[in-house]
């Protein structure tokens, strides 16, 4: 068998290296992709959601699960555990009420949401490093929504979802080198699926939407992006009711320097809701809409038409006074 091996050219020895090392290689690993969100590390009985680091390096899982009484999500005890692994080992473990949505960065620093015990709207947002060491530890008086953390772990964000106080629907920033909160701010653009840093060459966050729709927030939170996002959310909507909100917002920001392309700009995404099945009740408010637009724009004959359609779809839509002066007017 050796004289074969020699003859094709086989180096045993190095047969025996690959072999070694590919073995090590397994061994380098405590766990094991169960799917594609979910890992499995048999030796402490683990099983949970993970994400792993851009680099490769690191991973961060997580069970919402309390394993001793056997209860996941909704609960009034029993925290759920958490880890990071460091090229497969693991590096920190420890648990919190409830943690989700774990995210890590390229140095191993990571972040999650922790939805805590109970029915009230909370939440608490955590980053540690990769020693387990705790950088932000900040409660809020509403539900988490989603998080995000920068390639080189200096920044992260947590949105909140709605609560009727000061920490509902809102965006915030984090500067976990420094660990202070950088900014809080209401992102015109809504609610994000997903975040990027650009830390290179200044401070900018991107908020990403549906179909990689992105647009860029300073650190302070100013949208720099608004004119992008104001002609591209009208490519996106889905229905005319989305079309009638979207001229309604430009309608109410209308002022004394507005021209006749702004009209004519929210005239022509009032009558393209029209196009859709809405109810008769938005219907007549469009109409009530158009002809206010066309008499702001001095078309008397035109806000009469629209007015009267108006009316005729809901007598109580609010357009019988002005309606009634332009007539007056006229005659």
């Amino acid at each position: 068998m050796g004289f074969i091996k020699r003859l094709l050219g086989i180096d045993e020895q190095s047969l025996k290296t690959n072999s070694t090392t590919n073995k090590g290689l397994n061994q380098n690993k405590e766990y094991e992709i169960a799917s594609n969100n979910f890992l499995r590390i048999k030796k402490i009985d683990f099983y949970g959601e993970f994400s792993k680091s851009l680099n490769g390096k690191y991973i961060i899982a997580w069970s919402d699960f309390d394993k001793k009484n056997g209860r996941g999500g909704f609960r009034n005890s029993g925290n759920g555990p958490f880890l990071l692994l460091e090229k497969g080992k693991i590096r920190y473990q420890s648990e919190v009420q409830r943690p989700n949505d774990g995210k890590v960065s390229n140095i191993g620093t990571f972040i999650f949401n922790d939805w805590l015990f109970g029915n009230k709207l909370s939440g608490k947002f955590y980053a540690f490093d990769k020693d387990g060491n705790v950088l932000i530890e900040h409660l809020f008086k509403a539900n988490l929504f989603n998080n995000g953390i920068s390639e080189d772990g200096q920044f992260a964000v947590c949105q909140t979802a709605n609560a009727s106080n000061k920490d509902g629907s809102k965006l915030f920033l984090f500067d976990l080198k420094r660990q202070t909160l950088i900014s809080t701010f209401d992102p015109i653009s809504g609610r994000a699926n997903d975040y990027d840093f650009d830390t290179d060459n200044e401070e900018v966050l991107y908020l990403v939407y549906a179909d990689n729709y992105k647009y860029r927030y300073s650190f302070t939170g100013e949208f720099l992006d608004y004119d992008n996002w104001n002609n591209e959310k009208i490519e996106r909507v889905i229905s005319g009711y989305d079309l009638f909100y979207i001229a309604e917002e430009k309608f109410n920001n209308l002022n004394s320097n507005s021209t006749s392309k702004d009209y004519d700009e929210i005239l022509d995404i009032f009558n393209q809701s029209l196009t859709y099945q809405i109810t008769k009740n938005t219907e007549a408010l469009a109409y009530r809409r158009i002809g206010e637009i066309y008499n702001l724009n001095n078309d008397i004959e035109n806000a009469i038409n629209n007015l009267e359609k108006a009316i005729e779809l809901n007598p109580k839509v609010g357009a019988k006074r002005l309606l009634q002066k332009l007539k007056q007017d006229k005659n």
